[in-house]
């Protein structure tokens, strides 16, 4: 629905007052209350004025009469574009010149960084004090305005500044170890360390919130470990999924460091990127045999074939509908596949874009990917359709991207921004929908 919506409900007999109340979707349950309540009305309609655009919110209405209140109305719904629809971006220096970063992945809990590889200069970078965090929302505790000027009069406000843009930097113990994608820990929910892969050392790295790395060899020798996940698991222990593109295996390391491969069925099939689905089983794209393929938590390994002949599938991420998303690099596609093998794929409008990275954006109903050669940021939604956005560095080169960090560490809030590396530009981004 339009973000200047009103709300409506049905009249409640008696009723001489209602209470609005309004709660923002983090993508699970409407558990984060935006107003307490939002507002006092006797009507039966009521706008809570210009919402976040591309942003789920459940509301519910209590009746009040001579004798108290009582529930009445629920409902939910999704914004669409804001009133100037678009993407808001901005970028960063990395201090280490000409690093080569390529993975990303943000902190959903207890320190809001950033966490991202640095594949040329061999290290592990932290963004620290991202105080320049906020939307280009203003929130006023009923609802996000536009920052646009010509709304309501407000004025543009941007809270970020180079000043305020800290990153800290932890070199390998392995020189030239060409560190590549990145990975939480979770254990029972809660982030700890990271996991990232060694495409040149031939190892699997981790690294505590503090800096100290570990890291561990891969059996296979010149496996070419690339792409890297977290095994969300009620074990204490836990383990990572990674993938090797030149060893053609799955492999999978415990939170103790014992690692275990498994052989693709195809040969020669350049496991590339990997993703968890809601099952538990973890989703690769095979880059050079141009299939999906599927790895239950016992090994067992089920492929699937892109339609689309030599499309050299790269980046892959769980979508908000439980299907699996991925890009097709040569093919100039996005594709989706359902849990039973169905894929559907999606023609890019840019040609000779080269899609890279990709995941599940802020509004919870759309996936977010990178466009390394056109220089773009793109969404598609659920149906297909294909939004594209110049990154804010010429020929940056957009590589990595992810889900930006919760804006408060101690509440389920939504998250409303995106981060991505720029491995030509030698940059950290960040995006807003608008």
């Amino acid at each position: 629905m339009p973000v200047t919506s009103a709300l409506n409900w049905h009249a409640a007999k008696g009723a001489t007052s209602y209470d609005v109340w309004l709660y923002r979707h983090n993508g699970f349950s409407c558990t984060t209350l935006l107003l307490h309540p939002e507002a006092t009305v006797t009507s039966t309609t009521y706008s809570p004025g210009i919402l976040a655009a591309w942003t789920k919110y459940c509301w519910r209405v209590v009746a009040h009469d001579d004798s108290g209140g009582t529930s009445l109305d629920t409902g939910e719904f999704t914004t669409g574009p804001g009133v100037n629809p678009g993407l808001h971006t901005i970028d960063y220096g990395i201090p280490t010149p000409n690093s080569g970063p390529v993975g990303v992945v943000s902190e959903f809990w207890h320190d809001k960084v950033l966490w991202f590889t640095e594949s040329l200069s061999s290290k592990i970078g932290r963004v620290l004090s991202p105080e320049f965090r906020h939307n280009p929302w203003i929130d006023f505790g009923f609802g996000a305005l536009s920052s646009d000027p010509t709304i309501l009069g407000m004025p543009t406000i941007f809270a970020h500044s180079t000043t305020s843009f800290e990153v800290a930097e932890f070199s390998t113990p392995t020189p030239n170890s060409g560190p590549y994608a990145i990975a939480t820990e979770t254990n029972r929910g809660i982030p700890n360390n990271k996991w990232f892969t060694e495409v040149l050392a031939n190892k699997i790295g981790r690294i505590t919130p503090d800096g100290v790395i570990t890291e561990y060899p891969i059996p296979t020798p010149m496996s070419g470990p690339t792409g890297i996940v977290w095994e969300d698991t009620s074990d204490p222990a836990g383990a990572a999924w990674f993938t090797e593109i030149l060893g053609h295996k799955i492999g999978r390391i415990t939170a103790a460091g014992v690692i275990t491969e498994y052989a693709t069925p195809t040969s020669g099939s350049g496991p590339y990127a990997i993703t968890r689905a809601t099952d538990g089983t973890m989703w690769f794209t095979e880059s050079s045999a141009n299939k999906i393929g599927r790895i239950t938590i016992s090994g067992v390994i089920t492929e699937y074939s892109i339609p689309t002949p030599n499309s050299v599938p790269q980046g892959i991420a769980l979508g908000p509908d439980g299907t699996i998303w991925f890009t097709e690099s040569l093919g100039n596609k996005i594709g989706r596949i359902t849990t039973d093998g169905d894929i559907t794929e999606y023609p890019l409008p840019t040609s000779g874009a080269r899609p890279q990275g990709i995941t599940k954006g802020p509004d919870y109903v759309a996936m977010w990917f990178t466009e390394a050669s056109s220089n773009k940021i793109g969404r598609i939604d659920s149906d297909g359709v294909i939004t594209e956005y110049p990154a804010p560095t010429r020929g940056g080169g957009p590589f990595g991207i992810t889900l930006g960090p919760n804006e408060d560490p101690f509440c389920d809030c939504a998250n409303t921004e995106l981060w991505f590396v720029e491995y030509s530009g030698n940059k950290i981004g960040i995006a807003w929908p608008l």
